[in-house]
């Protein structure tokens, strides 16, 4: 199993993204509400959560963010659509700050990488899939504040469907 902490969009938000356009194209998956999160750390491959659950439990978590998605649309990369997320900043850091690695080599504290939140929209097979049935620089805005962070696996499903999540842990969010 993969693990990941995340935040996920409260149930107006979902109205607002359900409004987007998704038409058939070959090639291309569409995420749904069950699978609409923003990835605040990934842990990798784990055979339990004990580690992460028991490093969540004595972290003070700051107070819930205003968490705006848009303006628009863009191509993370060539395969995958995504709506910007921001105001998470602060949360990200105070997960990503925990010492957990689930998997030698999926963690690493000193990773320069900045946080850069996102909540992806939908999946291309092949560079291109997407250009016709979801062109990137569609406008979109929604905000919202998290109730929680959760811990969450993540198992591949056969043939290609998407991932089935399963919640594992969640720590309620102070309210500004």
């Amino acid at each position: 199993m993969r693990l990941f902490l995340a935040v996920w969009p409260d149930a107006a938000t979902a109205s607002v993204l359900e409004s987007l356009p998704r038409p058939s194209c070959p090639g291309v998956r569409w995420t749904d509400s069950a699978h609409w999160h923003i990835t605040l750390r990934f842990l990798g491959d784990a055979s339990d959560a004990d580690e992460c659950l028991s490093a969540m439990d004595g972290l003070v978590m700051p107070p819930a963010p205003l968490v705006l998605l848009g303006p628009r649309t863009f191509l993370l990369n060539p395969t995958v659509l995504v709506l910007p997320a921001t105001g998470l900043d602060a949360l990200a850091a105070a997960v990503r700050a925990l010492p957990v690695g689930v998997s030698p080599g999926a963690w690493d504290p000193a990773d320069p990488r900045p946080f850069r939140g996102h909540l992806t929209l939908a999946r291309g097979r092949r560079p291109g899939d997407l250009a016709g049935a979801a062109p990137a620089g569609r406008a979109l805005e929604a905000g919202f504040i998290p109730a929680q962070v959760a811990l969450v696996s993540s198992e591949r499903e056969p043939q290609g469907g998407p991932n089935r999540y399963e919640l594992v842990g969640a720590w309620p969010l102070p309210r500004p």
